[in-house]
């Protein structure tokens, strides 16, 4: 910026020599004194778009008594590191005795800016001007070509746009970047760009990755923006991570005549502006966030045609800008759980959460939520999955995730559930986060727990009198006084039953053998178990005593009967049977026997609060 301004004040500043290569030439015709230049005042009269009109005033003093008898030609031409930008000429210029006012105009070429700015821009923002003029007085030879003047002139136009001062972005109430070290420094420029490399320290603050994919930047002059696009290459920064990201941007170089004009018609004034914001892919697709990674605004000024100076401030107090975001982070009011579909080899459990969104905006276009979920049973993992949520409503709505239950996991569990006494914890952590593009918030969500508990030994644990009778006659064998049971050695695999049960045997002659118990369980018509037992007992005749039944079942079916459960409502029916080979008065048969026998309702309400 202030390049442009000293632009001008070069080409300009040239007018005010013009007076005193005239007066210089005609001393060349004429042998009297040199006449000399006193001042000049120089300005803008007309801007357009191709071209500026410089007027000047050039006060000339003849010290002769009489006017200098020819009149002269001249021509000038002032020059920007090497490139022509302004042209004037007149014909036949008097000069009287004493004090006169010669006035000139030239023509600055706007189409020659972009060039200039090249090789400013390159030159590490240093340029030299030279105005020369070439004197013809008529009846002479050609007059000499003069060099009127040749000034240095050096820029920092990125000075005022680098800061030290650190900041922070933050999204919502949640800082995830900390800023510092911001600068600025020139690429090699040619006709149709000219690089800006905007350099900025980051560091995460935040517990989670930070990822920007690229940016998209504007760079204004004055209104004209001169520079527009987007940059593909990002950043990723672990929790506590620090790198330096360098954003390639570009001004578009034939834009600078169009600024050019817009700097001479606001009188010489110039406010730059250069934002760059982030870009997320989300979905594939690039994204812009409402997000800024660097924004600087200053203001300079010149005065070409009287002082030459140049001043660069910073707009405003120089503080940093806001970037905070605008987005407000959602809350889940309610989450509740249910199964979905069951398939061969799984269940869905479907999370549906109440989302408070109150964010309007780019950020609520671009929000989703993604949700990791853990489901354990008796502190087994028996569902788990992630899943995203990308249509989030605004204000208050729902949303639904979905995790899977391998029913692999259920004979594991099922292993914990009769271990801990046929109760087990379900719990249910959910751990959502919204996903912002940039990267995630965490979003409070409470866990759901519930106890589950089951009775499948119900019917074995029995302290009522029953009969054990023949089928054949109906008689009494055995009387059953009591009944109680327990699991043991229980692994995913195998569930063993020990049952004790007190029998009597009332005849008071003959003995009672039971053997070869064979004996099933089912649950929902899915076996878990089809044996015999392997005892064998004999009571006395009158005698009384408490024998055990060694029931083993298959856990690993479990896998078989959970999707059975689930599709009834997670209710199931348990049944047992046993017969056995009754040995009494030298006679054998087959009998049935009750008192391991039954059916048993399993329900269960594993998701439930």
């Amino acid at each position: 910026m202030k390049t442009e301004l000293t632009r001008r004040h070069l080409a300009f500043g040239a007018a005010a020599l013009v007076g005193l290569c005239i007066v210089l030439s005609l001393g060349v015709a004429v042998a009297f004194d040199a006449p000399r230049t006193v001042s000049s005042t120089s300005e803008f009269t007309e801007v357009r778009q191709e071209t500026a009109t410089v007027d000047s005033q050039i006060v000339v003093d003849n010290p002769n008594d009489v006017a200098v008898p020819v009149g002269a030609d001249l021509t000038y031409v002032v020059r920007l590191n090497e490139v022509r930008v302004a042209r004037g000429s007149e014909s036949d210029v008097p000069v009287p005795p004493g004090n006169s006012s010669i006035v000139t105009n030239a023509t600055f070429d706007n189409a020659k800016i972009p060039a200039w700015w090249v090789s400013h821009v390159n030159g590490e923002e240093s340029s030299v001007m030279t105005t020369t003029v070439d004197v013809g007085v008529a009846g002479l030879p050609v007059g000499p070509t003069l060099t009127v003047e040749r000034r240095e002139i050096e820029t920092d136009l990125l000075g005022p746009l680098a800061t030290e001062e650190p900041s922070v972005m933050a999204v919502n109430d949640t800082e995830i970047l900390r800023v510092d070290n911001q600068t600025g420094r020139w690429g090699e420029a040619d006709a149709e760009r000219s690089p800006l490399v905007v350099s900025t320290a980051l560091e995460n603050v935040h517990d989670r990755p930070v990822e920007i994919a690229g940016t998209v930047y504007e760079i204004r002059m004055n209104d004209v923006v001169v520079g527009r696009g987007e940059t593909t290459a990002g950043i990723t920064l672990a929790p506590g991570e620090a790198a330096t990201y360098d954003v390639r941007a570009a001004i578009d170089t034939p834009r600078m005549q169009q600024w050019w004009v817009t700097h001479l018609r606001n009188g010489e004034s110039t406010n730059l502006t250069i934002r760059v914001d982030a870009v997320a892919e989300v979905d594939g697709e690039r994204e812009r966030l409402p997000l800024t990674v660097y924004e600087r605004q200053a203001g300079f000024e010149t005065d070409f045609l009287e002082t030459g100076q140049t001043e660069v401030s910073v707009v405003g107090n120089g503080s940093e800008p806001d970037r905070s975001s605008g987005f407000v982070r959602p809350t889940v009011e309610d989450t509740g759980n249910e199964f979905g579909e069951v398939r061969d080899g799984e269940t869905d459990i479907r999370t549906t959460a109440t989302v408070e969104n109150p964010s309007d905006g780019r950020f609520a276009d671009l929000l989703s939520v993604r949700v990791d979920s853990r489901t354990t049973l008796a502190g087994v993992v028996a569902a788990n999955g992630t899943d995203r949520v990308e249509d989030v409503p605004r204000g208050t709505g729902t949303v639904e995730t979905t995790s899977t239950m391998p029913h692999d996991r259920v004979p594991a569990w099922w292993a914990a559930h009769l271990r801990n006494g046929e109760r087990s914890e379900s719990r249910t952590q959910v751990d959502a986060d919204a996903d912002v593009g940039i990267t995630r918030l965490p979003l409070d969500v409470e866990d759901r727990t519930s106890t589950v508990e089951t009775d499948t030994l119900g019917g074995l644990n029995d302290d009522s009198t029953r009969a054990v009778r023949s089928e054949e006659t109906g008689r009494p064998i055995l009387t059953v006084h009591s009944t109680s049971a327990t699991y043991t050695d229980v692994n995913a695999s195998r569930a063993t039953i020990v049952v004790r049960a007190d029998l009597e045997n009332d005849n008071p002659v003959s003995s009672v053998t039971i053997r070869q118990v064979d004996y099933g369980v089912t649950m929902n018509d899915v076996t878990l178990a089809d044996r015999t037992a392997p005892e064998a007992h004999t009571l006395q005749a009158g005698e009384r005593r408490t024998v055990e039944f060694t029931l083993v079942l298959n856990n690993s079916r479990m896998a078989a009967w959970w999707p059975t459960h689930v599709r009834n409502g997670q209710v199931s029916t348990l049944e047992r049977t046993a017969t056995a080979t009754v040995e009494t008065d030298g006679d054998a048969e087959r009998v049935d026997l009750e008192f391991l026998s039954g059916n048993e309702t399993v329900e269960t309400d594993v998701l439930a609060d």
